[in-house]
């Protein structure tokens, strides 16, 4: 694939995307550079664009007003298909910078719900028909730079193939395929926000052979490494995740909010995960659909896939929880969390600091 994509978010003006060429002779000698220049109109949302990258020794986008880059993918082969930006071996010609340059302010972000806190993800394009009964995307964490969030299976009782694409950084990008999702299981992601707002850009293709064979058409990217026998109808939803919110900690959410007997079993089959490099380079790894907490080690309750942790809060200190296993991969978030139930003394201690409260 001799294409870059290039994925803009926001653009309130016209803008240019330039390609440089450099002229050489038979020789190898450079002599001079060739620009070619596509304009290109404001849009709202996200947009994504192609751009042949063969012969190209940089590419540069003039922004007139506020406008952000949300995505690039270089996916190619790196042994017929130049490296742009000067990032083959010799490393002549140095990356783009990562932002553009403005002085305008941070665009407003979605309006509150009714109990004042705005939603974490928010759903701004779509390509398919069939929707989601209840939103994937849980954020769960944020500190500006990056965010991290839990992708729930919430479309039926079993879905074939269900891929989670963000930015790991600006130049590199990771694609997560799960394999036989069951309903409600969930992985949790984090990905790299966007430096000039703070929002990342978070596509899920949802694939099954029960949605609409004539309007589901959206294409996996060739980053995700699509299994050959993987044809089904697909969808495609890009959210706009935020890197910062108002909303109490996920840490509070977490103590505060009852686990549903529906989540505690789900699980996958299969878990392939393809990371895409700042040259174009691919890495693929599969694993099995195991979580951070193992039932085997650290059982509780009546199923086999519950799974006991120690979870703390500032309000409530040390508890123990009976969690279903893909709940468990919050743990590795917190440093305070483990696998297993709480000590006695760590129990002890959330006691005595309950009974001060109370007095």
């Amino acid at each position: 694939d001799k294409h870059m994509r290039i994925s803009l978010y926001d653009v309130e003006d016209e803008f240019k995307i330039i390609r440089r060429i450099r002229e050489m002779t038979m020789f190898g000698e450079v002599v001079g550079t060739v620009a070619s220049v596509d304009e290109h109109d404001a849009f709202t949302g996200v947009k994504e664009f192609k751009i042949p990258v063969d012969g190209i020794f940089q590419i540069e986008i003039q922004f007139q007003g506020r406008g952000s880059i949300s995505k690039l993918q270089i996916c190619r082969n790196p042994n017929s298909t130049p490296a742009p930006f000067g990032l083959s071996s010799n490393g002549s010609t140095d990356p783009p910078t990562a932002t553009p340059t403005t002085n305008t302010a941070t665009p407003t972000m979605t309006p509150t719900v009714d109990d004042g806190c705005p939603p974490g993800a928010v759903v701004i394009a779509t390509t398919g028909s069939t929707p989601f009964p209840q939103n994937p995307i849980e954020v769960l964490s944020y500190d500006g730079t990056t965010v991290t969030f839990k992708v729930k299976q919430t479309w039926k009782e079993t879905v074939g193939y269900l891929y989670t694409n963000y930015q790991t950084s600006f130049f590199d990008s990771e694609c997560v395929l799960l394999e036989e999702v069951q309903k409600y299981a969930s992985e949790t992601y984090t990905a790299k926000c966007m430096d000039s707002v703070e929002i990342a850009v978070v596509d899920i293709y949802a694939s099954d052979s029960s949605f609409d064979s004539v309007l589901d058409d959206a294409k996996i990217p060739r980053c995700c490494q699509k299994p050959k026998d993987a044809n089904h109808p697909t969808v495609k939803y890009t959210f706009e995740v935020k890197c910062a919110d108002p909303c109490p900690t996920p840490a509070r959410k977490l103590a505060s909010k009852a686990i549903s007997d529906e989540e505690v079993v789900a699980k996958y089959g299969k878990k392939t995960v393809t990371k895409t490099t700042n040259d174009g380079k691919t890495e693929t790894e599969t694993s099995n659909g195991s979580h951070f907490c193992k039932p085997s080690e650290h059982p509780c309750g009546d199923d086999a896939n519950m799974v006991n942790v120690c979870h703390y809060s500032s309000k409530n200190g040390y508890q123990t929880y009976c969690v279903g296993a893909a709940d468990s991969d919050i743990v590795s978030y917190y440093p305070n969390d483990s696998c297993g139930p709480c000590a006695p003394e760590l129990l002890e201690k959330a006691s005595s600091v309950n009974a001060e409260v109370a007095k």
